[in-house]
């Protein structure tokens, strides 16, 4: 997986009156000032907001499946296991669920 140069902190957001804001630290990733009131306005900003979040737990899969496709080893269940809860963490997040990420 090469290194991307995106912000590296956590992503999150927050709300003003007039617009959305996407913040990692104390910088501003976007912002989106569209209608506020509207679903999809705020499903996109859980969605940019959990990306890095998505791409570092992408990389992790990619790692594992490339070694295990390497050493031809069989699926290991407790990797499987916290994979799939991470997963499903940063779905959440995507979501708009409050989910603490470690």
């Amino acid at each position: 997986m090469s290194k991307e140069k995106f912000t590296q902190l956590p992503w999150r957001i927050e709300e003003f009156r007039d617009f959305i804001s996407i913040m990692a630290g104390y910088s501003e990733i976007c912002y989106i000032d569209d209608d506020l009131r509207c679903e999809n306005v705020q499903a996109n900003a859980r969605l940019i907001a959990a990306a890095p979040d998505m791409y570092a737990l992408l990389g992790r899969l990619e790692d594992y499946f490339q070694n295990r496709h390497i050493y031809g080893d069989g699926v290991d269940e407790s990797v499987s296991s916290d994979l799939l809860r991470e997963i499903k963490k940063v779905m959440k997040r995507a979501e708009g669920k409050m989910v603490e990420l470690e």
